[in-house]
């Protein structure tokens, strides 16, 4: 039964303890929701020698809620509020494979279904390169109910149930426009992720990691405020038995600004000081134009965010010029339409294959983890911040461009610092035309060749990956700029379009 406190008490830093877990059965008549059975694409894990697996977590959580300034302390709402929720893993199969890292993602849940964008859909060919599992998470009342109606049976005991009495419950709050359903208590999502950490951690009897040596634990998520909320106001208190952190380290991709704690609050937006978040543990923010000036769907003004680096803990901000929204990229990992349309969630297919000039946001975000990884595991100290170029304040600011329409500053890449196409905040993309094209480059082998020593610079920085060096190179040798035909494909006006979400 749920303590109710009123007003609200100061939290204290606890031992995070941990769930009880159930494996649910994967059968040919029952797989889980958003499995990488019924991707876009989808995937056979067994040639990688990892295995997918779904497991339901059950505890008692606390709802928490915000203070009114950013020095204030984070308060229970209120106390050991049972819930059931469920939790997706792809793993090396073999425990002897396994790399000691595990990346736990709060799954997007802006389309009502769990996508995993920033981390198995960013990185799914990293992590099964070096060894690395993933742990899914779904997060807020909107997937869970897609997950009841993908399966009712399967998915009967999901529950995260609002513990106020309806009779002394406020105003349903907001965040990014979503409503909360009021018998649901999305707060109990906080605790929830920090009880899957201590679950990860344990190697529990029956847990997804029995057997295997969990060295470091990471979390990340493109997921509309609710890391960064995590990350600002819960994990401070969340607590190992020997006094750390439960996450060694954050990467938060996209948008930035806090979400709501509970289903009473509205998530706090510029100028509102509780934007800026003062995390424990190294935390990393890879973010696109999109999110910076406060237009289109991210209205959290990224620029109001800014801080200085910090060394003790790491803090640092990576914005990367040219990127739009989303990661197009991960397209093919998303659930196929018709189960998403099955479960009542959004579709968008604006453009199922990544157009050839698209940024593609996911070479940057493999890096950042990577260089995050080198610094919480071995104390290499990463790239300093990259913002992009700015004029004007708030809420007038906008982004300097250089003289193809592109952004100055932020993490540099060949697709602007060798480009081939203009590309807005807002996903607009306006490839040059094949004239353009022989203007600046003269033949196709100076153009690889400037690429080549684009990319080269950018691996000495640590801000790209050499085996993603590689794939740009390659896709510059099959860019010939001297085929007409091929030209007059890839820059006609058919090839203008939005690549972002």
């Amino acid at each position: 039964m749920s303590i109710l406190y009123n007003p609200p008490i100061p939290a204290l830093d606890a031992v995070v303890p941990v769930p009880e877990v159930v494996q649910v059965p994967i059968t040919p008549d029952s797989v889980p929701f958003n499995s990488v059975q019924n991707m876009v694409d989808p995937m056979d894990l067994a040639p990688f020698g990892y295995v997918e697996e779904e497991y339901f977590v059950s505890g008692k959580a606390n709802v928490y809620s915000m203070g009114p300034s950013r020095q204030d302390n984070t308060y229970v709402k209120a106390a050991d509020c049972p819930y059931t929720n469920r939790i997706l893993v792809r793993k090396p199969a073999n425990p002897a494979a396994f790399s000691g890292t595990v990346l736990v993602e709060i799954s997007n849940s802006a389309f009502f279904m769990d996508n995993a964008e920033a981390g198995w859909g960013a990185m799914y060919p990293y992590l099964m390169n070096r060894g690395d599992a993933w742990v899914g998470l779904t997060f807020r009342d909107t997937p869970i109910r897609s997950c009841k109606r993908f399966n009712p049976e399967r998915y009967a005991p999901l529950s995260i149930p609002n513990p106020v009495p309806p009779e002394k419950r406020g105003v349903t709050g907001r965040a990014y426009h979503i409503t909360v359903d009021p018998d649901c208590e999305i707060g109990l999502c906080f605790d929830y992720m920090s009880q899957v950490a201590a679950l990860c951690r344990s190697g529990k009897a029956g847990s997804p990691f029995e057997g295997y040596q969990v060295k470091f634990l990471y979390g990340t998520g493109a997921s509309a405020g609710d890391l960064t909320t995590y990350a600002g106001f819960v994990h401070n208190h969340a607590k190992q038995p020997d006094g750390r952190p439960v996450f060694d380290g954050f990467q938060i991709y996209m948008t930035g600004a806090p979400a709501n704690l509970n289903n009473e609050e509205v998530n706090p937006v510029v100028p509102d000081p509780r934007t800026i978040i003062d995390p424990v543990v190294p935390t990393f923010r890879v973010l696109t134009m999109g999110d910076i000036l406060g237009k289109g769907s991210h209205p959290d003004w990224g620029l109001m965010q800014r801080k200085e680096d910090s060394d003790s803990p790491v803090y640092r901000i990576y914005e990367m010029a040219g990127a739009a929204l989303g990661i197009r990229a991960v397209q093919s990992v998303m659930m196929n339409r018709e189960d998403a349309e099955k479960v009542g969630a959004r579709w968008v297919d604006k453009h199922p294959k990544l157009p050839y000039h698209a940024y593609a946001s996911q070479y940057v975000i493999r890096a950042c983890f990577d260089a995050l990884k080198k610094y919480c595991e071995s104390g290499i100290l990463p790239p300093a911040s990259r913002l992009l170029e700015t004029e004007g304040e708030y809420p007038d600011a906008d982004f300097v461009l250089d003289e193809d329409g592109n952004g100055k500053g932020g993490v540099r890449s060949h697709f602007v610092d060798v480009p081939i196409a203009t590309y807005g905040w807002d996903g607009k993309l306006v490839p040059f035309s094949k004239e353009k094209l022989r203007d600046r480059y003269h033949t196709h082998a100076e153009y690889v060749k400037q690429v080549a020593e684009n990319v080269d610079l950018h691996v000495k920085e640590r801000l790209l990956l050499p085996e993603d060096a590689v794939e740009i190179l390659e896709y510059a040798l099959r860019f010939n700029i001297d085929d007409d035909e091929l030209m007059d494909r890839i820059t006609g006006k058919t090839a203008e379009g939005t690549y972002g979400m």
